[in-house]
């Protein structure tokens, strides 16, 4: 199944209680697949990631996987 589901970013709060523990299992699921995934865990930030900056961290992965958003599409 490599290659065949688009780089996963997953992004939660421990304090998500409903949802954090799915996220964690499909983090998992997707790392057996041998896809690109990265989960940011975060502690606080509920289900809305109130008050969390995650942004620097996801375009930093994303660079990592040579995808600039960065540059303009034409």
């Amino acid at each position: 199944m490599k290659n065949e589901i688009a780089p996963t970013l997953l992004i939660y709060a421990k304090d998500d209680y409903k949802f954090v523990d799915g996220g964690i299992a499909y983090e998992k699921a997707m790392k057996a697949t041998g896809n690109p995934v990265r989960m940011l865990l975060y502690e606080k930030g509920g289900h809305g990631m109130k008050n969390v900056n995650w942004y620097p961290e996801s375009h930093k992965w994303l660079m990592e996987l040579g995808i600039n958003i960065s540059e303009k599409q034409k």
